[in-house]
């Protein structure tokens, strides 16, 4: 649940407006986050498998690092700044040994 929730916090970080490649980008991996993450909940309240939660939550996992992956490469442009990046940062590392302790390697 802890990853679903940082990665919805994360995604919040793309609404800011900026240069229109980068924010685009940003903006639609933040909805792409936001739909997983949406389909992820339902899944868990619907009382999937663990393997279901899992695949699921690597998926959400995966689709954040990409967003995060845009927050370092247009930093500039969507106005971001050290301690921002570092927050997100500390955000996947939670969220992977969070995967990790649920799900395994």
């Amino acid at each position: 649940m802890k990853r679903i929730l940082f990665a919805a916090a994360i995604a919040t970080l793309a609404a800011s407006p900026a240069f229109a490649g980068c924010t685009e980008d940003a903006q639609a991996q933040a909805q792409k986050i936001q739909t997983l993450t949406q389909a992820t909940m339902t899944k868990m309240q619907a009382g999937a498998s663990k393997d279901e939660q899992c695949s699921a939550s690597k998926d959400l996992m995966d689709e954040t690092k990409k967003l995060v992956a845009i927050y370092k490469t247009c930093k500039s442009e969507l106005s971001l700044t050290d301690a921002q990046i570092e927050q997100v940062d500390q955000q996947v590392t939670t969220g992977d040994q969070s995967y990790t302790a649920q799900c395994g390697g």
